[in-house]
This record gives structure tokens, sequence and C-alpha cells, in this order.
């Protein structure tokens, strides 16, 4: 029996007709591999057993040695290698590679095609992709290294799933699909707490805009006079004003703007004396915006300032008197159907 074994594993296979089955295992000799081939012989040199619909296997392989290879092209059939696991499990994989040295890599997707994807994971409640090595994923491409296809056109912190720190979320967030959003998930939960990175409504983007006058304490609208040491007043920033009259020409600011950027100038100043422009809810100042230091100055200075929700903005004085003028030269916005579960980044 010991004998009839022996001469059983030490036989070499005999070649397999058309539609027999194939059967894998046996260590091939370098100038003859094992493979599934369609159509006849090709090169698939360098490919250790190389599965094959389609057109004869170019010489690609020679510079991309592979154990395992799948080429096809045949429309009908468009997958190199898939895996398909039905198993409820973290382990269960459709296709793994594994491999140590920081210049190796376990998975290699080539694709030609506007159209085609190099490599493609699809999972219904676990992960479609899953990367582990010195570098997870390494990824690059003709026309981008990676595409993000919008998960939906939710916004992740309106989600009602658990989702973990580390995750990416995009988001088409318009109805016409154009305006796509990159999100971070920073701190797990439902919907957790999520850090936009990209898109046209980017948290904290600067929004500069041609200079537009706001405020001019001379003109009769909204609100006249100097404004004295030891006062202060409150003063809408959102709508631009006519210079001669101070009549309102339409919103400068939107709504969610959390800061501005402004050109404050002082006329017909009395004495010695500083202005604080701050935001709203400052109950005292603690900087100058602008001093001056006699009777009579012209003077002016650019600034920056957080604002209240109200976009209203409180100006202060200390010493003397004067008449102010308030341009604004940009804002920086938040929109505020946004705020819940989203870290907010304070400009000052």
């Amino acid at each position: 029996m010991g004998g009839t074994v022996a001469a059983v594993a030490g036989a070499q296979p005999a070649a397999a007709a058309d539609n027999d089955p194939l059967t894998l295992g046996r260590q091939n000799a370098a100038e003859r591999r094992t493979r599934s081939d369609y159509t006849g012989a090709g090169a698939g040199v360098g490919v250790g057993y190389l599965f094959q619909s389609g057109a004869t296997f170019s010489g690609a392989s020679a510079s991309s040695p592979a154990a395992l290879g799948g080429y096809t092209t045949v429309a009908s059939q468009p997958t190199g290698v898939f895996g398909y696991p039905t198993v409820d499990s973290q382990s269960a994989a459709g296709v793994v590679g594994s491999v140590t040295g920081r210049t190796a890599t376990g998975v290699i997707g080539n694709a030609t095609g506007t159209s085609s994807t190099g490599v493609s994971g699809r999972a219904n409640g676990g992960a479609g992709l899953r990367g582990e090595g010195a570098y997870g994923l390494v990824a690059s491409g003709g026309l981008a290294a990676v595409e993000f296809v919008p998960n939906s056109a939710a916004l992740p912190t309106a989600s009602t799933d658990m989702h973990q720190g580390g995750e990416l979320y995009v988001s088409a967030a318009s109805e016409s699909g154009l305006a796509i959003e990159l999100w971070f998930c920073t701190v797990g939960g439902t919907p957790g707490i999520w850090t936009q990175i990209a898109g046209p409504t980017l948290q904290d983007q600067f929004h500069a805009i041609n200079p537009i006058r706001v405020y001019d304490s001379r003109r009769t609208t909204p609100d006249s006079g100097t404004l004295s040491g030891g006062g202060n007043r409150i003063v809408d920033i959102f709508l631009g004003r006519d210079l001669l009259t101070g009549a309102s020409t339409g919103t400068i600011v939107p709504e969610g703007a959390e800061a501005i950027s402004f050109n404050l100038a002082i006329v017909d100043t009395v004495g010695a004396g500083v202005l604080s422009v701050a935001p709203t809810y400052a109950t005292e100042f603690s900087a100058a915006t602008i001093n001056w230091s006699a009777t009579g100055q012209v003077l002016n200075n650019g600034s920056i300032t957080q604002i209240g929700s109200d976009r209203k903005v409180k100006v202060f004085a200390g010493g003397g008197s004067t008449n102010f003028v308030i341009d604004i030269t940009g804002y920086w916005v938040w929109p505020p159907e946004r705020l819940t579960g989203v870290v907010r980044v304070a400009v000052g």
C-alpha cells in the first residue's frame, strides 16, 4: 500500500483535456506553469497560476510577477479575480494579500480603460477593502489616485448609524449632486463627531469680497453719532450701506458666518483714545483694534474678529471720542444647519 502511494505521489499529472476538472497543488516546472486558459497558449511568464478569459495574456506579467494572476478581456466577465465569502465573520475576506517588507504589495489591481477599476471592494456591513502593513493602502492612477464615490446625499451628522473614529464619509450635499463634501469622523458614536475636510462650503473657509461699507457713524442711518470713552455700540455688519446716505444696499455677510475681516477707520477724533471691535457677547475689551493720540486725526486699521450668531459686533471705546467707519473685506462661514455633531474650530 505504501509503495502504491509513493508511486502515485511521484507521478507527473497527465495533461487535462478540454472541459476536464483542473486540480492544483503540485509545484510546476518553471517552463510549464499551471493555467486555466479559455483560448489557448499565452505568455504568462512570472505568474504561478494564471486564470484567464479572453484573448491571449500579454507579457505584462514579466514586470508584475505574481503567485496568482487573473486576466480577462471579455465584457461579460470583467473581473480578473473575484472573492465572495458568505461567512459572517471578521476574518472573512474575498481576497487577502499578506506580505512582509516595505516594498512588497499584498494585492495589485491593474486596469485599463476609464471605466475600469483596479481593485474593488464591496461589503454589506463589513469592510469592502482592508489594508494592513507599513502602508495600509497605496494608490496611483493616471487620472486620479483615488475616487471617492458619495455615500449618499445626506450629511454624516444626520446619520442614525454607529460610526467609528477614523471613518471618511463622502456626501453629495446638493440636490444637483455637484457639491461633493468629504468628512472625517474624529470621535465614534451615533452619529459621532465629524469634521468637514473638503467641499465648497468647508467650515472656516475664508470668502474674500470687494470691500463694502457696513457702518458709518456720521450717517443718520442706521445709528449716528460719535462714541465716547466708557461706552459701547452694537453694530449690524451683515448689510452693505450706501456711502452717502447709509441706506441698506443688501446682505453682505451670510447666516452662519462666524468671523469677519474688516477695516476700521476713525475720523473727527477728540483727545486720545482707543476703539475695540468684539463679538456682541463680549462684556468688556482687552485689546485695542485702533488707537489715536490727538484731536482731529484720521486713522484706519485692518483686523479680524469673531461675530455673534446675530451677525453683529460690539464696538467699545476708551479715552476720548470719535466717529468711526467699518468696511467688510471678507468672512468665514460655518453653516448653522451643520453644527450638530460637528467640531467647531474657533477663529479669532
